[in-house]
């Protein structure tokens, strides 16, 4: 017994596989194009400025952002000069690691005030966050 195929069912099947694979590449085309954004951390954009030497930075209790207009973030959240101070003045009697997050666009006199609070305050180690 010899079983017969239809042309058109062929044709149709090679047109699924067409569009199956067309599907896929598509799909991992958006996923490529859209992974830097997935993986960046959502929130504060601070453009680091480079630095030739550097260390990694094993843990840190404090987060603190320096925006380009100055405005200051203690662990995403957005905070004046007296709020930080409290804040500082709280955690006087815990040791405590600071990495301070400044745009290069920011301020010096900003980032050594910042700098100049934490260590105030007590902290171990205040970090700079800089890209290699």
């Amino acid at each position: 017994m010899k079983f017969t195929r239809h042309p058109s069912s062929d044709d149709s099947i090679k047109y699924f596989y067409f569009l199956s694979l067309f599907n896929l590449i598509l799909l991992l085309f958006l996923f490529i194009a859209f992974l830097p954004k997935l993986t960046m951390s959502p929130g504060l954009s601070v453009f680091l400025p480079r630095a030739i030497s550097s260390e990694p930075v094993s843990r840190e209790d404090f987060i603190v952002s320096i925006l380009n207009d100055n405005t200051i973030y203690l662990d995403s959240r957005r905070v004046s000069w007296d709020e930080l101070e409290r804040f500082l003045r709280s955690q006087r009697s815990k040791a405590h690691q600071v990495l301070i997050k400044a745009d290069q666009r920011s301020s010096v006199g900003v980032l050594v005030r910042v700098w100049d609070l934490f260590r105030k305050s007590g902290a171990l180690k205040v970090n700079l966050a800089t890209t290699e």
